[in-house]
Protein backbone atom coordinates (compact mmCIF):
# COMPACT_ATOMS: atom_id res chain seq x y z
CA UNK A 1 0.00 0.00 0.00
CA UNK A 2 1.37 3.41 -0.95
CA UNK A 3 1.98 5.98 1.78
CA UNK A 4 -1.03 8.03 0.68
CA UNK A 5 -3.32 5.63 -1.21
CA UNK A 6 -6.04 6.68 -3.61
CA UNK A 7 -9.49 5.89 -2.18
CA UNK A 8 -12.67 6.35 -4.23
CA UNK A 9 -16.22 6.34 -2.93
CA UNK A 10 -17.61 5.03 -6.18
CA UNK A 11 -21.34 5.82 -5.80
CA UNK A 12 -23.35 8.65 -4.30
CA UNK A 13 -23.37 8.71 -0.47
CA UNK A 14 -26.66 8.88 1.42
CA UNK A 15 -24.87 10.99 4.02
CA UNK A 16 -21.32 12.33 4.08
CA UNK A 17 -20.28 14.27 7.22
CA UNK A 18 -17.74 17.00 6.58
CA UNK A 19 -15.77 16.05 9.69
CA UNK A 20 -15.36 12.50 8.39
CA UNK A 21 -14.00 13.80 5.09
CA UNK A 22 -11.54 16.04 6.89
CA UNK A 23 -10.24 13.18 9.03
CA UNK A 24 -9.78 10.61 6.26
CA UNK A 25 -8.10 13.12 3.97
CA UNK A 26 -5.34 13.36 6.56
CA UNK A 27 -4.15 9.85 5.68
CA UNK A 28 -5.35 9.15 2.12
CA UNK A 29 -6.41 10.75 -1.14
CA UNK A 30 -10.17 10.43 -0.71
CA UNK A 31 -12.41 11.05 -3.73
CA UNK A 32 -16.22 11.09 -3.66
CA UNK A 33 -18.30 10.44 -6.77
CA UNK A 34 -21.93 11.23 -7.57
CA UNK A 35 -24.72 9.19 -9.09
CA UNK A 36 -25.22 5.45 -9.50
CA UNK A 37 -22.64 4.31 -12.08
CA UNK A 38 -22.87 1.35 -14.42
CA UNK A 39 -20.03 -1.19 -14.61
CA UNK A 40 -17.95 0.64 -17.22
CA UNK A 41 -18.14 3.87 -15.25
CA UNK A 42 -17.21 2.05 -12.03
CA UNK A 43 -14.08 0.70 -13.74
CA UNK A 44 -13.23 4.19 -14.99
CA UNK A 45 -13.74 5.76 -11.57
CA UNK A 46 -11.61 3.15 -9.82
CA UNK A 47 -8.69 3.27 -12.22
CA UNK A 48 -5.57 3.64 -10.07
CA UNK A 49 -7.47 3.33 -6.80
CA UNK A 50 -6.24 0.93 -4.13
CA UNK A 51 -9.35 1.17 -1.96
CA UNK A 52 -12.95 1.39 -3.17
CA UNK A 53 -15.80 2.53 -0.94
CA UNK A 54 -19.34 1.57 -1.93
CA UNK A 55 -22.89 1.85 -0.67
CA UNK A 56 -25.11 0.85 -3.59
CA UNK A 57 -23.14 -0.57 -6.50
CA UNK A 58 -23.58 -4.22 -7.47
CA UNK A 59 -20.19 -5.90 -7.64
CA UNK A 60 -20.58 -9.20 -9.49
CA UNK A 61 -17.69 -11.31 -10.72
CA UNK A 62 -17.70 -9.65 -14.12
CA UNK A 63 -17.10 -6.24 -12.57
CA UNK A 64 -14.74 -7.47 -9.87
CA UNK A 65 -12.49 -9.11 -12.48
CA UNK A 66 -11.94 -5.66 -14.06
CA UNK A 67 -10.79 -3.87 -10.90
CA UNK A 68 -7.08 -4.19 -11.56
CA UNK A 69 -5.63 -1.91 -8.88
CA UNK A 70 -8.22 -2.30 -6.13
CA UNK A 71 -7.08 -4.27 -3.09
CA UNK A 72 -9.85 -3.44 -0.64
CA UNK A 73 -13.58 -2.92 -1.14
CA UNK A 74 -14.99 -1.16 1.91
CA UNK A 75 -18.77 -1.24 2.24
CA UNK A 76 -20.51 1.57 4.07
CA UNK A 77 -23.31 -0.81 5.02
CA UNK A 78 -23.61 -3.87 7.22
CA UNK A 79 -25.25 -5.83 4.40
CA UNK A 80 -22.88 -7.30 1.83
CA UNK A 81 -25.40 -9.03 -0.41
CA UNK A 82 -24.63 -6.72 -3.34
CA UNK A 83 -21.05 -8.00 -3.56
CA UNK A 84 -19.86 -11.41 -4.74
CA UNK A 85 -17.50 -11.81 -1.79
CA UNK A 86 -16.15 -15.17 -2.98
CA UNK A 87 -15.31 -13.71 -6.40
CA UNK A 88 -13.56 -10.80 -4.70
CA UNK A 89 -11.48 -13.25 -2.67
CA UNK A 90 -10.47 -15.13 -5.82
CA UNK A 91 -9.33 -11.86 -7.38
CA UNK A 92 -7.33 -10.84 -4.31
CA UNK A 93 -9.74 -8.17 -3.08
CA UNK A 94 -10.64 -8.02 0.61
CA UNK A 95 -14.23 -6.96 1.33
CA UNK A 96 -15.04 -5.16 4.58
CA UNK A 97 -18.27 -3.81 6.04
CA UNK A 98 -19.51 -1.68 8.94
CA UNK A 99 -20.95 -4.41 11.13
CA UNK A 100 -22.56 -2.85 14.19
CA UNK A 101 -23.25 0.87 13.77
CA UNK A 102 -27.01 0.49 13.24
CA UNK A 103 -27.85 -2.18 15.82
CA UNK A 104 -29.22 0.08 18.55
CA UNK A 105 -31.17 2.25 16.09
CA UNK A 106 -32.72 -0.76 14.34
CA UNK A 107 -33.66 -2.25 17.70
CA UNK A 108 -35.38 0.99 18.69
CA UNK A 109 -37.24 0.98 15.39
CA UNK A 110 -38.48 -2.58 15.90
CA UNK A 111 -39.76 -2.00 19.43
CA UNK A 112 -41.28 1.37 18.54
CA UNK A 113 -42.97 0.05 15.42
CA UNK A 114 -44.37 -2.96 17.28
CA UNK A 115 -45.98 -0.60 19.77
CA UNK A 116 -47.37 1.61 16.98
CA UNK A 117 -48.81 -1.40 15.16
CA UNK A 118 -50.12 -3.13 18.29
CA UNK A 119 -51.92 0.00 19.47
CA UNK A 120 -53.22 0.88 15.97
CA UNK A 121 -51.78 4.37 16.34
CA UNK A 122 -51.89 5.21 12.65
CA UNK A 123 -55.59 4.35 12.39
CA UNK A 124 -56.35 6.19 15.62
CA UNK A 125 -54.45 9.22 14.35
CA UNK A 126 -56.56 9.18 11.18
CA UNK A 127 -59.69 9.29 13.35
CA UNK A 128 -58.30 12.19 15.34
CA UNK A 129 -57.58 14.12 12.14
CA UNK A 130 -61.30 13.77 11.32
CA UNK A 131 -62.08 15.58 14.57
CA UNK A 132 -63.08 12.50 16.54
CA UNK A 133 -62.16 11.92 20.16
CA UNK A 134 -62.54 9.18 22.77
CA UNK A 135 -62.79 6.43 20.15
CA UNK A 136 -61.57 3.27 21.86
CA UNK A 137 -62.81 -0.11 20.74
CA UNK A 138 -61.43 -0.35 17.17
CA UNK A 139 -57.96 0.28 18.57
CA UNK A 140 -57.67 -2.24 21.39
CA UNK A 141 -54.08 -3.48 21.63
CA UNK A 142 -52.72 -6.61 23.28
CA UNK A 143 -49.78 -4.84 24.92
CA UNK A 144 -46.16 -6.01 24.78
CA UNK A 145 -45.77 -6.71 28.49
CA UNK A 146 -46.14 -10.43 29.30
CA UNK A 147 -46.17 -11.23 25.57
CA UNK A 148 -43.65 -13.36 23.69
CA UNK A 149 -41.26 -11.90 21.14
CA UNK A 150 -39.75 -14.28 18.60
CA UNK A 151 -36.44 -13.30 17.03
CA UNK A 152 -35.41 -14.81 13.70
CA UNK A 153 -31.72 -14.03 13.95
CA UNK A 154 -30.02 -13.22 17.26
CA UNK A 155 -26.84 -11.54 16.08
CA UNK A 156 -25.86 -7.98 16.95
CA UNK A 157 -29.25 -6.48 16.08
CA UNK A 158 -31.27 -9.34 17.55
CA UNK A 159 -29.47 -9.04 20.88
CA UNK A 160 -30.17 -5.32 21.03
CA UNK A 161 -33.85 -6.00 20.37
CA UNK A 162 -33.88 -8.72 23.05
CA UNK A 163 -32.44 -6.36 25.64
CA UNK A 164 -35.14 -3.76 25.00
CA UNK A 165 -37.91 -6.35 24.88
CA UNK A 166 -36.85 -7.77 28.24
CA UNK A 167 -37.02 -4.29 29.74
CA UNK A 168 -40.68 -4.17 28.65
CA UNK A 169 -41.43 -7.45 30.39
CA UNK A 170 -41.50 -9.64 27.29
CA UNK A 171 -40.38 -13.26 27.06
CA UNK A 172 -37.83 -13.56 24.25
CA UNK A 173 -37.39 -16.64 22.07
CA UNK A 174 -34.92 -16.77 19.21
CA UNK A 175 -33.39 -19.00 16.57
CA UNK A 176 -29.94 -18.91 15.03
CA UNK A 177 -27.88 -21.06 12.70
CA UNK A 178 -25.62 -22.48 15.39
CA UNK A 179 -28.24 -23.17 18.04
CA UNK A 180 -25.73 -21.79 20.54
CA UNK A 181 -26.75 -19.88 23.68
CA UNK A 182 -27.48 -16.15 23.62
CA UNK A 183 -27.83 -14.16 26.85
CA UNK A 184 -31.42 -13.16 27.53
CA UNK A 185 -32.83 -15.31 24.72
CA UNK A 186 -34.33 -18.78 24.93
CA UNK A 187 -33.01 -20.54 21.83
CA UNK A 188 -35.53 -22.65 19.93
CA UNK A 189 -36.15 -23.90 16.40
CA UNK A 190 -37.60 -21.59 13.78
CA UNK A 191 -40.87 -23.52 13.94
CA UNK A 192 -41.06 -23.20 17.72
CA UNK A 193 -40.32 -19.49 17.57
CA UNK A 194 -43.05 -18.84 15.02
CA UNK A 195 -45.64 -21.02 16.77
CA UNK A 196 -45.00 -19.44 20.19
CA UNK A 197 -44.59 -15.76 19.41
CA UNK A 198 -47.10 -12.95 19.71
CA UNK A 199 -44.66 -10.69 17.88
CA UNK A 200 -41.86 -11.71 15.49
CA UNK A 201 -38.86 -9.72 14.29
CA UNK A 202 -36.64 -10.88 11.42
CA UNK A 203 -33.04 -9.65 11.20
CA UNK A 204 -30.88 -12.00 9.16
CA UNK A 205 -28.41 -11.37 6.33
CA UNK A 206 -29.86 -11.95 2.89
CA UNK A 207 -28.32 -14.79 0.86
CA UNK A 208 -29.41 -17.73 -1.24
CA UNK A 209 -29.82 -19.64 2.02
CA UNK A 210 -32.22 -17.06 3.48
CA UNK A 211 -34.22 -16.32 0.32
CA UNK A 212 -37.89 -16.78 1.29
CA UNK A 213 -36.79 -18.07 4.68
CA UNK A 214 -40.28 -17.08 5.77
CA UNK A 215 -42.67 -18.42 3.13
CA UNK A 216 -46.36 -19.25 3.24
CA UNK A 217 -45.78 -22.40 5.28
CA UNK A 218 -43.89 -20.48 7.96
CA UNK A 219 -46.43 -17.66 7.99
CA UNK A 220 -49.17 -20.20 8.65
CA UNK A 221 -47.43 -21.17 11.89
CA UNK A 222 -48.10 -17.71 13.32
CA UNK A 223 -51.00 -16.98 15.63
CA UNK A 224 -53.80 -14.92 14.08
CA UNK A 225 -53.01 -12.09 16.51
CA UNK A 226 -49.31 -12.05 15.60
CA UNK A 227 -47.49 -9.01 14.23
CA UNK A 228 -44.41 -9.63 12.07
CA UNK A 229 -41.57 -7.10 11.67
CA UNK A 230 -38.90 -7.46 8.98
CA UNK A 231 -35.76 -5.32 9.06
CA UNK A 232 -33.85 -7.63 6.73
CA UNK A 233 -33.95 -7.44 2.94
CA UNK A 234 -37.47 -7.85 1.62
CA UNK A 235 -36.61 -11.11 -0.12
CA UNK A 236 -36.19 -13.07 3.10
CA UNK A 237 -40.00 -13.04 3.04
CA UNK A 238 -42.41 -14.42 0.48
CA UNK A 239 -44.07 -11.03 0.17
CA UNK A 240 -46.99 -12.22 -1.94
CA UNK A 241 -47.80 -14.88 0.64
CA UNK A 242 -47.57 -12.27 3.38
CA UNK A 243 -49.86 -9.89 1.48
CA UNK A 244 -52.43 -12.67 1.04
CA UNK A 245 -52.47 -13.38 4.76
CA UNK A 246 -52.65 -9.74 5.77
CA UNK A 247 -55.52 -9.14 3.34
CA UNK A 248 -57.47 -12.13 4.68
CA UNK A 249 -56.83 -11.32 8.34
CA UNK A 250 -54.85 -14.52 8.85
CA UNK A 251 -52.09 -12.39 10.40
CA UNK A 252 -52.89 -9.24 12.39
CA UNK A 253 -50.13 -7.03 11.05
CA UNK A 254 -46.71 -6.57 9.49
CA UNK A 255 -43.98 -3.96 9.76
CA UNK A 256 -41.79 -3.79 6.67
CA UNK A 257 -38.79 -1.50 6.19
CA UNK A 258 -37.98 -2.93 2.76
CA UNK A 259 -40.43 -4.12 0.10
CA UNK A 260 -39.88 -5.34 -3.45
CA UNK A 261 -41.26 -3.43 -6.42
CA UNK A 262 -43.57 -6.18 -7.75
CA UNK A 263 -45.63 -6.25 -4.55
CA UNK A 264 -44.99 -2.74 -3.18
CA UNK A 265 -48.28 -1.15 -4.20
CA UNK A 266 -50.31 -4.04 -2.80
CA UNK A 267 -48.53 -4.09 0.55
CA UNK A 268 -48.63 -0.33 0.96
CA UNK A 269 -52.39 -0.34 0.34
CA UNK A 270 -53.13 -2.86 3.09
CA UNK A 271 -54.26 -1.32 6.40
CA UNK A 272 -52.53 -4.14 8.29
CA UNK A 273 -49.12 -3.29 6.80
CA UNK A 274 -46.92 -0.56 8.25
CA UNK A 275 -44.38 0.11 5.49
CA UNK A 276 -41.45 2.49 5.91
CA UNK A 277 -38.80 3.67 3.49
CA UNK A 278 -35.65 1.97 4.74
CA UNK A 279 -35.31 4.18 7.83
CA UNK A 280 -34.81 1.51 10.50
CA UNK A 281 -31.12 2.45 10.79
CA UNK A 282 -31.42 6.15 10.07
CA UNK A 283 -30.66 8.13 13.24
CA UNK A 284 -28.02 10.71 14.06
CA UNK A 285 -26.38 8.31 16.48
CA UNK A 286 -26.18 5.55 13.86
CA UNK A 287 -24.68 7.90 11.27
CA UNK A 288 -22.03 8.98 13.77
CA UNK A 289 -21.17 5.36 14.57
CA UNK A 290 -21.25 4.42 10.88
CA UNK A 291 -18.59 6.89 9.89
CA UNK A 292 -16.45 6.08 12.91
CA UNK A 293 -16.54 2.41 11.86
CA UNK A 294 -15.79 3.29 8.25
CA UNK A 295 -12.87 5.51 9.25
CA UNK A 296 -11.34 2.83 11.45
CA UNK A 297 -11.78 0.26 8.69
CA UNK A 298 -10.11 2.54 6.14
CA UNK A 299 -7.21 3.16 8.50
CA UNK A 300 -6.78 -0.59 8.96
CA UNK A 301 -6.75 -1.16 5.21
CA UNK A 302 -4.18 1.57 4.65
CA UNK A 303 -2.05 -0.24 7.25
CA UNK A 304 -2.67 -3.58 5.43
CA UNK A 305 -4.23 -4.98 8.61
CA UNK A 306 -7.93 -4.92 7.66
CA UNK A 307 -10.67 -5.19 10.27
CA UNK A 308 -14.37 -5.95 9.76
CA UNK A 309 -13.56 -8.40 6.96
CA UNK A 310 -16.59 -10.09 5.38
CA UNK A 311 -16.23 -13.86 5.08
CA UNK A 312 -17.26 -15.47 1.78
Amino acid sequence: MSSRPRVVWVDEPTVLPAEFLARVREFCEFNVMNGMPGPDEVVRRLRGAEIAVAEWTLFDEGLISRLGSVRYLCLVTTAADYVDVEAARRHGIVVTNCPSYSAASVAEYVIGALIVADRAMNASNAEAKLGRSHVYHPFLGRGLEKSTLGLVGVGTIGRQIAKRAAALGMTVLGCNRSGGPVPGVKIASLEQVLRSADYVSIQVPYSAATHHLISGAELDLLARHAILANVSRARVLDEQALADRLASGRIRGAILDDVSDPVRSRLVSLPAALVTTGIAWFTEHAIHRNFNELEQTLRSCVADAPINVVDP
